[in-house]
Parts: structure tokens; sequence; C-alpha cells
């Protein structure tokens, strides 16, 4: 991680200002880019959603059945692409997989200013030693891990952060406002 700026209050938790600009506590629920192999393989999968490419989608995900080529096009038809992904994983109770929280900044088609948005996968270890992004039926304690996560002070104060800016992005470009 690139630490662009720490500050410590007195006893208070320690925070970091990301690489994204995001504050975010140190040592809590969430690491930003802790795993180069999740932030790779997050990319691998976003830039696949966003072209529909069924082939590669079919190399990262848990069942490719589950996702809709036609859906996909469709839902990403005015994205050019992710950029500046970041990825902020919880370490599963289970030690079998991640709760990821991606922020990306979407290029969206005839608009300059990119949208930062947050996404909420799991990714799940897979039998070769690697992982996917999983979309199979989550067992009961996983999915309390990720409900627990999501009411988390990190996770809310993500959402509030990436929340404040795509609205100060709205508020900066005509387009991307008529877009939205």
């Amino acid at each position: 991680t690139e630490v662009a700026e720490k500050e410590k209050k007195g006893n208070e938790t320690e925070k970091e200002v990301s690489s994204t600009g995001i504050l975010v506590e140190v040592g809590e629920t969430l690491a930003e880019n802790k795993y180069p192999e999740i932030n790779s393989l997050v990319e691998t999968y976003l830039n696949a959603c966003v072209k529909g490419d069924m082939g590669t989608l079919a190399t990262v995900v848990s069942n490719v059945s589950h996702l809709d080529k036609e859906a996909l096009i469709q839902k990403y038809r005015y994205v050019e692409q992710y950029e500046n992904i970041s990825c902020y994983t919880a370490d599963a109770p289970n030690g079998q997989g991640y709760h990821v929280y991606v922020y990306g900044e979407l290029k969206l088609l005839g608009v300059d200013t990119l949208a930062p948005g947050l996404l909420s996968i799991y990714v799940a270890a897979t039998e070769d030693g690697g992982y996917c992004v999983y979309l199979d039926g989550l067992d009961k304690e996983v999915q309390e891990f990720i409900d627990e996560t999501d009411e988390s002070s990190e996770v809310k104060k993500l959402v509030e952060q990436v929340n404040l800016r795509f609205e100060e992005a709205l508020t900066k470009d005509e387009a991307l406002k008529k877009l939205y």
C-alpha cells in the first residue's frame, strides 16, 4: 500500500490515507491492496465484465453459468473501462476467502470525469491454490462474516467517502450528471 499520509491522535485507531486518497482505518477489518493476486483477479474480472468476455470470465469465476453475456453487455454499455482499482479486503474466518470491496473509477462513454464507485465481491480459494470470484451460494458462516463486515465502521466510512467522491464528480461534470 502506498501511503500518502499517516495520522494518529491520542488513543484513537491509527488511520491512513490510501493511494486512492480514501481514509481507511489500519489494522481493523480492511486491508488495502494487500494481496496482489486478488487485485489481479479483480482487474481481470472487471475488464472481462465490461467486454462481455465469457471465455475469460469462465477462468476467474466459480460458475460462469450464473452470468449472462447479454445482461453484462447491457449493464456495461456505457462503460469503457475501470481505472484506479483498489481492493479493500477482509479475510474470511475460515481462511478460504476474502470479502473484497473494490474501489474503481469508471471511464464512461462521452464523459471526461471518471465516476468513482464501489462494489463488493466474495473471492474464494480454489482447489488448485488460486482464487476465483465466487458466484455460488454461500454457507451460513461466510454469509454472517459478509454481513458483519458490511456493518463495520471501516466499510461504512469507505462507502461514505466513495459516495461523496461520486457526488463531487456529478457536480463537476454535466455530462456525467446527465448520463447518471
